[in-house]
């Protein structure tokens, strides 16, 4: 399968529309957490549960095993956001569009994933119009399904909470040679992130 690059122009235009949804998001940073009460973690080693290969659905309506069609063995940056987030989930969507453009021909070799802790209502049509806003990303998935299978793949990361407004405002990179997964707070800048991809996951 073959897709056009997408033009400078079109990049740019996509920036430039994250741009202006993180300087909204980041005005409201300080009273984010009034709605996203989980504090933010700081970076550390975790060893996450067996993943679990649950059936889902990506942002183009494909259906897809999360184990062996998305991750496909190869490590990972996963975070987890909602599309009616308007406080801390822009910041997320700006932060890894950035990361996957800085990180170039290496992002092919990295599973980039969102997960909706808002299944329910994040159809696949709603996550790509959410993904368009910070460009045209074709390497980054974002995914929803039923909310069984997306809850039992949260708490395999430890990301789950039964409140949606308390929602884990972290990023997973990993796992490297030992099986270790890098868990931050997703609202570190995408300075710290990229170099974390490129240390745990990439190994650079």
């Amino acid at each position: 399968m073959f897709y056009r690059k997408p033009s400078t122009l079109h990049r740019r235009s996509g920036l430039l529309i994250a741009t202006v949804m993180l300087a909204l998001a980041w005005s409201a940073r300080s009273g984010a957490h009034d709605h996203h009460h989980m504090s933010e973690p700081d970076t550390a080693q975790i060893h996450a549960r067996p993943i679990p290969d649950v059936r889902l659905t990506d942002e183009s309506g494909h259906q897809v095993r999360f184990a062996s069609d998305v991750l496909r063995q190869r490590p990972a940056l996963i975070s987890f956001i909602y599309t009616r987030c308007t406080t801390t989930c822009p910041l997320v969507g700006a932060t890894v569009a950035t990361v996957t453009e800085k990180l170039q021909a290496d992002a092919g070799k990295l599973a980039i994933v969102s997960i909706t802790v808002d299944p329910d209502y994040d159809t696949p049509e709603r996550l790509l119009d959410w993904r368009k806003l910070y460009g045209d990303i074709p390497q980054w998935t974002l995914l929803t399904g039923p909310k069984s299978d997306i809850t039992q793949l949260l708490r395999a990361f430890g990301a789950y909470s039964p409140n949606l407004e308390d929602h884990a405002d972290i990023l997973l990179i990993g796992p490297d040679a030992s099986g270790e997964w890098v868990r931050m707070s997703a609202l570190a800048s995408w300075e710290a992130v990229e170099a974390k991809v490129r240390a745990a996951a990439l190994g650079r």
